[in-house]
């Protein structure tokens, strides 16, 4: 299976959303997510730049990641209060200490990081399905990957204090970010399926197989 890095980067996105805190230890922790997205990338990395440039920024995700689960660093929201908006934001911390400033600066690189690979990984796909004349499964993927950049934008430090100050919209909020994180999951895991049946009825038509090449991916 030629894009089996998709299903790798599918099951990192779910171990993301998930968020099963047991007395304070986070039971699916976050670098484990990130590894599997970076694992997957690295294997699509040879398809599309686009991927090979998320495999980078993925790569800074999960060190950030690593920094929070080992020396506690509140930058994943673990710590954030009820108005947390999505998986993907975090609080910056305001009590000026340098751990603080420090935290709140790996806060936005992290965010920054989960912006630019959400658009990265669409750029990709999008890439591969419409070299491959699949421009509606191109046009529902763009959809989805815009309407996710816009809620982790959404869910930055300015949003998440609004929310603060209306606790009543935090819930409809953070369910708003998990379903979009689900229709993410659920359009890569499509994108995966359709992209290998694909490949696979056009190398039976043309009578090609695997060791003779494979077909374009318009890089």
């Amino acid at each position: 299976m030629r894009f089996r890095g998709l299903r790798l980067i599918v099951i990192g996105l779910l171990f993301l959303l998930i968020d099963i805190n047991m007395s304070g230890f986070d039971a699916v922790p976050d670098p484990l997510g990130y590894g599997l997205i970076v694992a997957g990338l690295i294997s699509l990395a040879g398809l599309r730049k686009a991927f090979a440039a998320a495999e980078l920024v993925a790569m800074i995700a999960l060190v950030i990641s690593v920094f929070d689960m080992v020396l506690g660093f509140p930058v994943d929201g673990a710590d954030a209060p009820p108005a947390q908006t999505c998986v993907f934001c975090a609080p910056v911390p305001v009590d000026g200490s340098e751990l603080s400033v420090f935290s709140g600066f790996l806060s936005i690189v992290r965010g920054v990081s989960n912006v630019a690979l959400v658009w990265l990984l669409g750029q990709g796909l999008a890439g591969l399905l419409a070299v491959r004349g699949l421009a509606r499964e191109a046009r529902a993927t763009t959809a989805c990957v815009s309407v996710n950049i816009v809620i982790l934008v959404l869910g930055t430090v300015p949003f998440i204090l609004i929310l603060a100050a209306v606790p009543e919209f935090a819930f409809p909020a953070g369910v708003t970010g998990l379903a979009a994180g689900i229709w993410f999951a659920l359009r890569l895991n499509r994108v995966h399926r359709v992209l290998n049946a694909f490949d696979a009825a056009s190398l039976e038509a043309m009578a090609w197989s695997p060791d003779e090449g494979a077909l374009p991916d318009g890089r």
